[in-house]
């Protein structure tokens, strides 16, 4: 009889309650949750400086459990003018367990935003404080009920009221072989003129065929409205006597999709997937004044709808293996304008058009395969194609940005274990991608992209010695199918030789010395494919090398050393002499430390100071460095 009632209650609590696995508790929206720690982290690159900060700690006494979290960024970019931007989020909540089904409390969360630029949403804040109850009728099952107060101001306008919802989740409840999994989320913010909801429901049935096959379902329904402030023309300010207008934008989304598995003691396997889905997005202006209708008094509505079907063949063997994937995606998007009563219908006409002309269907059609093969346990293979195909098309006879995309890649390696010492290995690989605009208004654009690379190297691993090089040759072609019809049209040639090193020799029991450095070698130039031939244009010389001695010593890693960078980049003239015209310079110490303390204290410093001169020989100097530190409490 438990049983049945069991069934009988998941049955009544799944169209209300939607799937969320592995989630600590279902009232997400003030859930502190989490590990008890302190982390921050400063960041100083170029001209740009981010504070990251959170705070999160949760304690139980009794029947209480207290829980609160602080989590701040700020940004600053130093320029002639500074920008500084905050983000703050707080949260604090306790409950008191009533039972060990039922518990009660109350949660506040605050949040703040503002900038020093002069945007819309420039400063934005809200504060909830909400009474909140959770029962657990079943271990998988939790709902949660709450209410409470809301204040919301944005650009300077302060809006007050209700909230109330509920929050539920069904986690790995088992019906027999099927494992149910469902959440919920129902929010209504009642901040008279405005109101914000959330409506989400998703919910899966993983079921388990026998041993070898596998099917899940899922369902999923989302519904996020929002209403935010912008500033009011002179007439609508006038009329309706505001300051700010307001405008709502509701987001809805559906999907269906199903997945079947199936994997048994054979080699092979097999994976279809399907999904079926529908969004709207819908935008709708709060004041409008019928005496000064534009073609940008209209608010706008779009439809998609989409359908992917997926599917992955497998085969493995000891020694090989093997995936082959076909991949179907088709997608339909549509805008339309939305009417306003009285309006003058050639002006709803003119806006309907342009909307139209933003109307698109596109398809994706994917083929890839994966596979390897070892020859022997010293020897392996490696294998994949790529092929996909892209077919984008406007129903509006304004819009001529139809077009057919091909791309295809290939990639081969091999790697070869020469000795218990040194590895070595070598890969090619290859693309082309094809775009052709079907319409002649934009076909000056159809072109072909052709790459090339081939990358070779080898580790090392000796006793005091751990070395990985490589050395790679790449090129990089972009053609135009048209070029000869248009003078402005320009073919052109990308390549590049890249040699890479990282090096650790052990001088004695804990002290190392480890070069880090590449060059790279870069020449762009007008390019014939016809006869393969090319007339240098821009050519660049990049060099970064980073010698330092490190020790290690109980959970400390310390190290000091030099970073040195140049970049150089020359053209050519008429008669294609090369000639220097950047050439930046920067060189200076540079330090790390990193600190790791029984698991729970992370320390990470790390920072350079460049002294730094360029082709005029002007200098400056400048500091970077980025300091972590996490602390599990």
């Amino acid at each position: 009889m438990r049983k049945i009632s069991n069934y009988i209650l998941l049955l009544s609590l799944l169209p209300t309650v939607i799937a969320g696995q592995g989630l600590r508790d279902s009232l997400s929206i003030f859930n502190a949750g989490g590990d008890n720690l302190v982390r921050s982290s400063f960041q100083k690159l170029l001209n740009t400086s981010n504070l990251i900060s959170t705070l999160n700690y949760n304690f139980q006494t009794g029947k209480w459990n207290v829980g609160a979290s602080e989590n701040y960024k700020s940004t600053v970019i130093s320029s002639s003018i500074n920008t500084i931007s905050d983000e703050h989020l707080f949260n604090i909540s306790a409950a008191y367990t009533f039972k060990p089904y039922l518990s009660a409390g109350a949660a506040v969360r605050h949040s703040l935003y503002s900038g020093d630029k002069r945007l819309t949403i420039n400063e934005t804040s809200f504060l909830n404080s909400l009474m909140f109850l959770k029962y657990t009728p079943l271990n998988e099952i939790t709902i949660s009920p709450f209410g409470g107060y809301s204040i919301n101001k944005q650009v300077g306008e302060e809006d007050s009221g209700p909230m109330y919802g509920v929050e539920g989740n069904i986690n790995g409840y088992m019906i027999e072989d099927t494992k149910i999994n469902s959440r919920l989320k129902f929010i209504n913010e009642d901040i008279s003129p405005r109101r914000n909801l959330i409506r989400l429901f998703r919910a899966s049935a993983d079921n388990k065929i026998k041993s070898s096959f596998r099917n899940n379902l899922g369902v999923y329904y989302s519904l996020n409205r929002k209403d935010f402030y912008f500033a009011a023309d002179s007439i609508v300010a006038d009329e309706f006597n505001v300051t700010n207008n307001i405008q709502g934008r509701a987001e809805t989304n559906y999907f269906v999709e199903d997945r079947f598995t199936m994997r048994d003691n054979s080699p092979f396997s097999l994976m279809l997937n399907g999904r079926v889905s529908q969004k709207n997005v819908d935008r709708n202006t709060r004041y409008v004044s019928h005496d000064n209708i534009t073609t940008s008094s209209f608010d706008s509505e779009i439809d998609e709808f989409r359908l992917d079907f997926q599917s992955v063949v497998g085969y493995r063997q000891i020694d090989y293996f093997g995936s082959f994937k076909i991949a179907y995606s088709e997608r339909e998007e549509n805008h339309s304008a939305k009417p306003i009563e009285g309006a003058n219908e050639i002006i709803f006409d003119e806006r309907q058009r342009l909307e139209e002309s933003k109307s698109n269907r596109s398809t994706f059609i994917t083929l890839a395969f994966a596979g390897g093969y070892d020859f022997s346990d010293k020897d392996h293979f490696s294998a994949s194609l790529f092929h996909r195909k892209f077919i984008y098309d406007t129903p509006s006879i304004e819009n001529f940005d139809d077009r057919d995309e091909l791309l295809s890649t290939v990639a081969i390696s091999y790697l070869r274990n020469i000795n218990p010492f040194f590895d070595l290995f070598v890969r090619l690989d290859g693309s082309q991608n094809h775009i052709a605009y079907i319409f002649a208004e934009r076909s000056a654009n159809n072109n072909r992209n052709r790459s090339l690379r081939l990358q070779g190297g080898g580790v090392y691993r000796g006793m005091n010695v751990l070395s990985k090089n490589s050395a790679e040759v790449s090129a990089n072609y972009t053609t135009y199918d048209f070029e000869d019809l248009n003078p402005n049209l320009k073919s052109f040639s990308y390549r590049q030789f890249a040699f890479k090193d990282s090096s650790v020799l052990k001088l004695f029991h804990n002290l190392n010395f480890e070069a880090l450095g590449y060059l790279k070698l870069s020449e762009q130039a007008d390019f014939n494919w016809a006869e393969f031939s090319g007339k240098p244009a821009r050519f660049l010389e990049e060099i970064y090398i980073q010698p330092r001695f490190s020790a290690t010593v109980f959970q400390a890693y310390a190290a000091i050393g030099v970073r040195y960078f140049t970049l150089k980049t020359f053209g050519y003239t008429k008669e294609n002499v090369k000639t220097k015209q950047t050439d930046y310079r920067s060189v200076g110490p540079l330090t790390e430390i990193r600190y790791y303390a029984f698991e729970r204290l992370m320390i990470n410093l790390y920072g350079y100071y460049e002294f730094i001169r360029n082709e005029k020989n002007t200098n400056s100097e400048r500091v970077n460095f980025y300091l972590t530190v996490n602390w599990l409490l």
